[in-house]
């Protein structure tokens, strides 16, 4: 007669896992991550072995970061000896996903008020989005140029650019850039300007004073105020000698509008009268 043995039908079912994680420079493997159904019917003595041979370190090694989680081996063994053929067997591969690393870049903000020198901030901070771990895989990072500058009073992005450090691949970063402000402020110290007073006997011609003086400490190196003084008189009396406008210039660009101006204050203008001295004339005669 004839003995024939038949392989067992109820399948064992053996599925790689699909595994992911954020990129952190090391390799994602799935080595001993699956799971079995099934199993229960091997014979005492068999011994399912599984061997997975799936990689993937870096976001740009595969399209979308992902690779199979390939089941490289399957098969039943008892001892040295393979019986897989005793078995029905399925297998399906799984995944592995590399995800980039989630970091947001931040130029710094300032202000300060004005000063005549430009206001610049080279900070640029690097921060995870998750917060859990650095911003950065072990050795890597970004170079930044910071361009950002404000010098007169009001505001301007903090802009920058930056590039990969050696051995920095961009892929396996997804980054938020965040550019901060340079405000500058107007300088709240009041400068205050004085027109001249002057005064002059009466002699026919207008008297004016075109001079005046300003509050000093305030402005910034290379910063030149001018103002215009406006006052006539040219009979005896008095008149005010007015401050009718000014402006600060840095060569040739008007930078008023970056200092306080307090209320200008008027001199005078006088003419006094004239001393005249009359002396009547002399004779004399036989009485």
């Amino acid at each position: 007669g004839t003995l024939t043995v038949k392989p067992i039908t109820t399948p064992i079912v053996v599925t790689a896992s699909k595994l992911s994680k954020v990129y952190d420079g090391k390799p994602l493997t799935g080595e001993i991550y699956y799971t079995v159904t099934g199993d229960e019917n091997l014979v005492d003595g068999d011994q399912l072995v599984v061997k997975l041979s799936g990689s993937i370190t870096n976001v740009s090694d595969a399209a979308n970061g992902t690779v199979t989680n390939k089941i490289a081996v399957c098969k039943v063994m008892r001892g040295n000896t393979d019986v897989t053929a005793n078995y029905t067997i399925e297998t399906h591969d799984g995944t592995l996903t590399v995800m980039p690393r989630q970091i947001t870049l931040t130029s710094a903000t300032k202000q300060k008020p004005y000063d005549g020198k430009p206001l610049t901030d080279q900070t640029v901070t690097a921060t995870a989005a998750e917060g859990t771990y650095a911003p950065f895989a072990d050795g890597e990072g970004l170079v930044y140029n910071v361009t950002g500058s404000q010098l007169d009073e009001g505001s301007s992005d903090n802009t920058f650019t930056y590039e990969a450090k050696k051995g920095t691949d961009l892929a396996n970063y997804k980054i938020t850039k965040v550019v901060g402000t340079l405000t500058v402020t107007k300088n709240i110290k009041q400068i205050v300007i004085v027109a001249n007073s002057n005064s002059k006997k009466y002699d026919g011609t207008p008297l004016t004073d075109s001079g005046y003086t300003y509050t000093t400490g305030i402005l910034a190196e290379g910063d030149v105020l001018t103002a215009t003084v406006e006052g006539t008189i040219t009979n005896v009396g008095e008149t005010a000698n007015e401050v009718k406008s000014y402006v600060v210039k840095r060569g040739d660009k008007d930078v008023t509008k970056n200092y306080t101006f307090g209320e200008s204050i008027s001199g005078t203008l006088e003419i006094t009268k004239r001393d005249v001295t009359i002396t009547s004339g002399s004779s004399k005669r036989a009485y």
